[in-house]
């Protein structure tokens, strides 16, 4: 795997930044551990961990199905990892903020 343009990766972390900022998350990028994650943050625990590359309405379809308790319906084959209350109330946030 090589290293992205940096300016592909401002452009495409603008975007997800954005969008859960305004859900009241902060976003981090995770290089560390030889995959390229986004890190959603609440609270500073760490909420889900998403792999970079994946369009934000990808994101988006897959986790309001998720919230319905249904398999992803996107085009994109990805790694999510998160569990428990927080990672809940972050599928219904997205869910109930399914604009772009």
């Amino acid at each position: 795997m090589g290293i992205w343009p940096a300016e592909a990766l401002t452009e495409k972390g603008g975007e997800v930044n954005d969008y859960f900022e305004k859900l009241g998350y902060q976003v981090t990028w995770d290089f560390r551990s030889g995959e390229r994650w986004w890190e959603i943050i609440k609270d500073d625990d760490l909420v889900a961990q998403i792999d970079m590359g994946v369009p934000l309405s990808d994101i988006v379809e897959d986790f309001c199905c998720f919230h319905l308790g249904k398999s992803g319906t996107s085009k994109s084959d990805y790694k999510v990892n998160g569990h428990g209350p927080q990672f809940d109330e972050m599928l219904k946030r997205v869910y109930e903020n399914q604009q772009i």
